[in-house]
């Protein structure tokens, strides 16, 4: 017996369907299959984009700087990744998809909260006691006249270390509210007044792989109660015109210039910048790593948390934020009118690192309020293992 064509199964079909519809209970099996088929199909999409997320955060994490589409992916504001499942979720409710939405739910705050670095504990507090440092930075550039003085006020650090500051050591020093700062010195667009003496400072000059060379930090040796302290103030580069740049699309190399293909020396074009940047992290950390005195690495590093360079510092150095901080930590953009970031900081790019054999951090907190392009961090340090004054 020959098979059915294709057309006599559809007409079938139809007739099937068309007997259904003139009964009560047909139409009712009609609309439990559909509404059925709606379910399976909005579970499964929500699955597959809580994995498409957390896949995102990975490559972020693993990959960032190294592909130009993941170093523009770490950059946007947050809540752009999560408008999708902002939309799946009631929809979850409305159809009564409970498997669904439980795995939109724990799958959005696992990224929400892991990939961004969110820290459950408390705000811990900040005094200083016997052998401890309170350190603080700020980024001063586009700071809007805005004062940082109740924060400092908040906090009481014992160094303020400043980028993008120009010579405002002098300034600090005979301002009667800082008069408990005995010492500053500035090099540069860097700053740094201290409660200690500050023994030298000095330049930190990368050369790129063109022979071009830039002021990326400078060294800060400090007499910490007898013991010598090494404090690198950093400043690198800002990726703002990349970022403006690659906001017309040329992020959409970093997938689709493979190599062999007419993309892949764009990519290598628009790549450079950021493998320039991943060159200043590594130079950086060979030159940290190397210090014998108890180390920290300070200022506005213009690069996220997300990122694979943060990765690269964290693998050998402490992150204060998350050894001691509190909720996100977002310290950029303090001043920011994109909705997408409900008018609030979106990332981190100022941090304290620490070098683990020497400092523990016991707290971290980022200004909360001051509307300056770049709010204050700040943290403070146990000193673990004092090494000889030198």
């Amino acid at each position: 017996m020959s098979k059915p064509s294709i057309k006599q199964r559809f007409d079938q079909g139809l007739h099937t369907f068309g007997g259904r519809l003139q009964t009560p209970e047909g139409r009712g099996q009609i609309v439990k299959g559909c509404f059925g088929l709606l379910r399976r199909m909005l579970r499964w999409t929500v699955m597959v984009f809580v994995g498409a997320l957390l896949l995102l955060g990975i490559l972020m994490r693993y990959v960032g700087e190294q592909n130009v589409f993941f170093a523009f992916s770490s950059f946007m504001p947050p809540l752009i990744w999560f408008l999708p499942l902002l939309g799946l979720l009631p929809l979850c409710v409305l159809f009564l998809e409970w498997r669904g939405l439980v795995v939109g739910v724990v799958g959005g705050l696992v990224a929400a909260f892991g990939f961004f670095g969110y820290q459950w504990r408390g705000q811990r507090d900040m005094a200083a006691k016997e052998g401890q440092l309170v350190v603080l930075t700020n980024n001063r550039g586009q700071h809007g006249n805005y004062s940082m003085k109740d924060f400092k006020e908040a906090v009481k650090p014992d160094i303020m270390v400043f980028q993008e500051a120009g010579a405002v050591s002098a300034r600090y020093l005979a301002d009667p509210f800082y008069s408990e700062f005995k010492d500053g010195k500035d090099l540069g667009e860097f700053a740094l007044v201290s409660k200690y003496p500050i023994l030298s400072v000095e330049p930190v000059t990368f050369v790129d792989d063109k022979g071009v060379s830039q002021s990326i930090a400078a060294r800060y040796v400090i007499d910490f109660k007898g013991t010598h302290i090494v404090i690198y103030n950093t400043h690198m580069p800002s990726p703002r015109d990349a970022l403006r740049y690659h906001v017309r699309g040329s992020f959409l190399y970093g997938l689709i210039g493979i190599p062999g293909t007419p993309f892949a020396a764009k990519r290598r074009e628009v790549q450079r910048g950021w493998d320039l940047r991943i060159a200043m992290v590594r130079f950086m950390m060979d030159r940290a790593s190397q210090e014998t005195l108890p180390t920290m690495m300070v200022g506005d590093f213009n690069l996220t948390s997300l990122g694979y360079s943060h990765g690269l510092v964290t693998d050998v150095f402490g992150d204060a934020h998350e050894a001691a901080g509190s909720g996100f930590g977002f310290s950029f953009p303090g001043v920011t009118h994109n909705p997408l970031a409900m008018g609030q900081p979106w990332m981190r790019l100022d941090y304290l690192f620490f070098d683990r054999q020497h400092w523990q951090c016991t707290a971290c907190i980022t200004e909360p309020h001051r509307p300056s392009q770049h709010r204050a961090v700040a943290a403070t340090f146990s000193l673990l293992t004092p090494a000889p004054a030198r």
